[in-house]
């Protein structure tokens, strides 16, 4: 009796060290494979996310009322040459606060799926901004389709932030170029079965670029943040 009690003792042992081996293999087994995929999960996600997130950015802001000449201001003398060009930094602050508000809620929106409150579209269907069959990870045409569908997500980490970048540059012989370019910046999380990972966004939306024809005495440059 005693020495079955012990033969059935030092099955169950075995038993539980051929378990043991078969998880412990079966995990390196899933490691090296995420190892070996994970630089082209890498590859799409973070290209697809920076896609969708400036998409999403750039129509917010397309959406709001904005007029350019409203940004800046040219003074001109009796003879017409110009003595001051001057940025309103109200109107610019002003559009800075609108675009970081509206940027913000089109992008909540397309996390969850939901319509756009400024465009009403549903940028990505319940919040998956990209599907494809695990085989196209393999390189493989033959297999590009096959495998179960790995679904893409975006997250934004933080609140958007913001710059409004003001400058000048000579164009020709007796013109300037005016550009006021506004950077709106956010941290996405890059969400896959295979990858979690932040990505830095940064979406550059020019809002003035413009030729000044004749010498400029005067010009204010410089940079807002938000």
């Amino acid at each position: 009796m005693k020495r079955k009690k012990t033969d059935r003792a030092k099955q169950l042992i075995f038993l539980a060290a051929v378990v043991g081996l078969i998880l412990y293999s079966g995990n390196q087994a899933l490691l090296r494979l995420n190892q070996a995929l994970r630089p082209h999960v890498e590859k799409i996600a973070f290209s697809e996310v920076r896609n969708a997130a400036t998409r999403v950015i750039r129509q917010a802001v397309g959406e709001l009322d904005l007029d350019p000449q409203q940004l800046i201001h040219i003074s001109r003398d009796s003879s017409g040459a110009i003595t001051e060009i001057q940025y309103d930094t109200g109107q610019l602050n002003a559009l800075m606060s609108e675009s970081l508000a509206a940027a913000q809620a089109s992008l909540n929106a397309a996390e969850q799926g939901e319509e756009d409150p400024h465009t009403r579209m549903v940028y990505y269907d319940k919040g998956i901004i990209y599907s494809m069959p695990l085989g196209m990870l393999t390189g493989s045409a033959l297999l590009a389709g096959v495998g179960p569908e790995m679904e893409l997500r975006m997250r934004a980490v933080n609140s958007l932030t913001g710059q409004i970048e003001a400058r000048s540059s000579a164009y020709g012989l007796n013109s300037t170029l005016l550009q006021i370019d506004m950077t709106l910046s956010v941290e996405m999380l890059v969400i896959s079965p295979l990858l979690l990972d932040s990505l830095q966004v940064d979406v550059r939306i020019p809002l003035v670029v413009q030729i000044i024809q004749g010498q400029i005495p005067s010009l204010m440059t410089g940079v807002i943040s938000g």
